[in-house]
């Protein structure tokens, strides 16, 4: 399967593999989102992302669902009190949460039956927020009944850039939350302020594996294992695994935060590479030299 088709007046490209099994849709003029993950499950195709109400809207302030890219930076800013707001070389920048790369239009540079690539590069509203040169390629790829994203983090500038990218997936839950269970490796936990902004302590690790309905979930950052995959069991068996690392270094992305709301029946599972704040404390950042570049791998599947 492959195609190009609209919604609204947005153009969205979509790929599969040759038996339908698995099919991807994604708008690239709305951040590059994943719009749609539709996998072959026990009882039939199950859609695996959702939507807010808003996620068709332009100039959306918020992540509306999907599965938004996050660059140049996971989670909030704050500095001196400023929300959005972190210092380099003796300059103040904003950056909204996530950074900006899901708000931005990204280009398509390759589409087939199985594959999509897309890139985002610099340009001169982006050193106005963060003044380096880079380039992002994501490509998605549907093999064996999985979906990969590749990416590739370039500098292309003349001085170390500084950022930690990740991945926001809305995983849609029909069900009820207290019939699904998550299980993964964490190996630490941390303790967010009241503004969400910084890490100020550990908390003990959580029991796993745990229903999605239990509270102690929500809004909490892990540091994970050697093994970085993280499963979701559906009631009917169906078996979701959702698993980022590096391809140089396969610690490239140490980190799982867990987020839903109460009443919305959708349950995030976001492989980061850094936490909250690390712009301003450049501690818990990726380095990449000038000229040097750096692979992640993302994997998506549904068993049985």
């Amino acid at each position: 399967m492959f195609q190009i088709s609209a919604h609204d007046d947005f153009v969205v490209y979509s790929i599969g593999n040759k038996d339908g099994s698995v099919q991807a849709s994604f708008v690239p003029e709305l951040g590059g989102v994943m719009s749609s993950l539709i996998c072959l499950g026990q009882d039939g195709p199950r859609e695996l992302l959702y939507h807010n109400d808003f996620f068709w809207q332009r100039n959306n302030d918020d992540l509306a669902g999907g599965m938004p890219f996050l660059f140049p930076v996971c989670a909030r800013l704050s500095r001196n009190n400023q929300l959005g707001v972190y210092s380099y070389n003796g300059q103040y920048y904003e950056l909204p949460i996530h950074g900006f790369s899901w708000q931005l239009p990204w280009e398509v540079l390759e589409h087939s039956e199985g594959l999509l690539v897309m890139q985002l590069q610099f340009n001169e509203s982006t050193l106005k927020q963060f003044p380096f040169d880079f380039a992002v390629t994501l490509e998605y790829q549907i093999e064996d009944q999985q979906l990969f994203c590749h990416q590739t983090y370039e500098n292309k500038g003349g001085e170390a850039m500084p950022y930690y990218a990740g991945f926001h997936p809305y995983f849609l839950v029909e069900e009820s939350k207290d019939q699904i269970k998550i299980n993964y490796e964490p190996i630490e936990r941390w303790q967010y302020n009241r503004s969400l902004t910084d890490l100020v302590g550990r908390l003990p690790v959580f029991d796993l594996p745990s229903t999605l309905s239990n509270a102690d979930l929500n809004e909490q950052l892990t540091r994970v294992a050697d093994n970085k995959t993280v499963i979701m069991t559906y009631p009917n068996g169906d078996i979701l695994e959702v698993e980022a690392q590096g391809v140089e270094n396969p610690d490239l992305f140490p980190f799982v935060q867990l987020y839903t709301k109460p009443g919305k029946p959708f349950f995030c599972i976001e492989p980061w590479m850094g936490y909250p704040n690390a712009l301003n404390a450049m501690k818990g950042v990726r380095w990449l030299a000038a000229g040097q570049a750096e692979r992640g791998l993302l994997r998506i599947s549904l068993g049985k």
